[in-house]
């Protein structure tokens, strides 16, 4: 966290990144909370890596395969099964 205060740079991209994550939070809760309670948690986080994957351009510099690291490790059985995911 030292370095991202020292530069301005890091700093910036990691206020965009939470940004763009309250923005997707926000969505997903309040666009599509009926469909959020009735599936369970393994099918909506592939749903969204799906949806991710879809909208990554060919030239994108995000990993091409795996999961966002992002996912809470905390959560075991979610980071379980991101990891088995293949594509």
């Amino acid at each position: 966290m030292r370095d991202i205060n020292r530069n301005p740079l890091k700093r910036d991209k990691f206020v965009e990144k939470n940004r763009l994550r309250n923005q997707l939070l926000i969505s997903l809760k309040y666009h599509h909370h009926e469909t959020l309670e009735q599936v369970p948690l393994e099918i909506a986080v592939k749903a969204m890596y799906e949806t991710w994957r879809a909208c990554q351009s060919e030239n994108s510099h995000h990993p091409s395969s795996g999961i966002p690291t992002e996912i809470n490790p905390k959560m075991h059985k979610v980071g379980s099964f991101a990891r088995h995911l293949n594509y």
